[in-house]
């Protein structure tokens, strides 16, 4: 496993089993700055292996449009899908902007609990 941390910002790790783990740290704001650092540490991890990102943004704060549309127009070739965490109360204005004005083009489902969502990422990568 390979890991790596972006101070007051995300923990990243490349799990074994082809999932990329991004934990956003406790009230993270998120501008195109981060998002910028957030996918160049991410994408040197994951290198050129096929695998799916586990996003939890349970403890992030906020996340500006421009990020927004940053990740969402991502199309990195090796992402087969994505899995984001939330709370859905909290979160469940952000994650449907996000959805809405974003349209990821990589499959994009948003979850609860982490046991589900690294389910349904283990599913799409056939593990």
């Amino acid at each position: 496993m390979n890991k790596t941390s972006l101070e007051n910002l995300v923990d990243i790790s490349y799990e074994s089993d082809d999932i990329l783990i991004m934990r956003m740290h406790d009230r993270s704001n998120i501008d195109i700055e981060q998002a910028e650092k957030i996918h160049a540490a991410a994408s040197e991890l994951s290198g050129d292996r096929m695998h799916g990102n586990l996003v939890d943004i349970r403890k992030m704060t906020y996340m500006s449009s421009e990020a927004r549309k940053y990740f969402g127009k991502q199309n990195k070739q090796t992402v087969k899908a994505v899995a984001v965490i939330s709370n859905s109360a909290i979160h469940k204005p952000l994650v449907n902007l996000y959805l809405k004005f974003s349209r990821p083009s990589i499959p994009t489902r948003f979850f609860d609990t982490e046991e589900a969502a690294l389910s349904w990422l283990r599913s799409i990568l056939g593990n």
